[in-house]
């Protein structure tokens, strides 16, 4: 009678916990989808995405290695365009992780091939001449010292976009050279370094150095502290060294490109 007893509690246990269960709908995840319309694209070209979400998403993040993500404000909505452009050719791909309404993260991914078209590559740096030139940068020397000398880097920057509007397009930091200490050669080369970018960008090239302290002091004296390199003019000829000449800044450099 016990045995029986103690099968009639388990048997009623079991319906139940069936019963209870009945109309809870278990939480099946948020499922976000992107699509483009083609996975194929140039240098510099704008390229739209579009997320759409089962759920409201919260926030959006974007990172192009899975590990440092850049955020988006917040939103409440199941969809989002996004935009991207690519510098480097070949496989790239861009992480997209949203964080939805019960705040839970939910990552995806979305690959594109990036190819040349239209497109000039940077191959190598000479400068000629900069502001203070051979002079003392580092007082802490003796005039007669090396060490006086500049310690030079060049940089570049291009337009880029900020992910989730096509109105924010600003220049971005984009490339940093090796310094070459106590002036060097004052020659890089940058064949190995993939700087592509569209025929008819505008870029931003800089000039600095970096003393024993950390300090950066332009070496380019204008407000900006940069100079814009327009390359349109030279589409119809395509050399491969350019000079480029600013008088009022003290600054002459060549630059080694090749043209696709």
């Amino acid at each position: 009678m016990k045995k029986l007893f103690l099968l009639a509690t388990a048997i009623f246990t079991l319906l139940s916990c069936s019963k209870d269960g009945e109309g809870t709908v278990a939480d099946e995840g948020t499922v976000i989808n992107l699509s483009t319309a083609t996975n194929t694209v140039v240098v510099d070209d704008l390229v739209t995405v579009q997320l759409t979400s089962s759920k409201p998403i919260k926030f959006i993040q974007v990172s192009s290695d899975n590990i440092n993500f850049i955020n988006a404000s917040g939103l409440d909505a199941t969809s989002r365009t996004l935009y991207f452009t690519f510098d480097k050719i070949g496989s790239q791909t861009k992480y997209i992780r949203i964080t939805d309404e019960n705040y839970k993260i939910v990552t995806k991914s979305i690959t594109f091939n990036v190819i040349r078209n239209n497109t000039i590559r940077i191959k190598g740096v000479i400068v000629n001449s900069f502001y203070n030139i051979n002079q003392t940068w580092d007082p802490e020397f003796s005039a007669t010292e090396p060490n006086r000398l500049a310690d030079v880097y060049v940089a570049f920057g291009k337009p880029q976009l900020e992910f989730f509007s096509t109105n924010n397009i600003i220049y971005k930091s984009w490339y940093y050279s090796a310094i070459k200490e106590n002036q060097g050669d004052l020659t890089w080369d940058l064949t190995n370094e993939s700087l592509y970018f569209r025929q008819n960008s505008i870029i931003q090239f800089s000039l600095a150095d970096l003393d024993s302290q950390n300090a950066i002091n332009p070496l380019i004296p204008n407000s900006d502290r940069l100079v814009y390199l327009d390359f349109t003019t030279y589409i119809a000829t395509k050399p491969s060294t350019i000079t480029f000449d600013f008088p009022l800044d003290q600054l002459q450099f060549i630059l080694t490109v090749d043209w696709q």
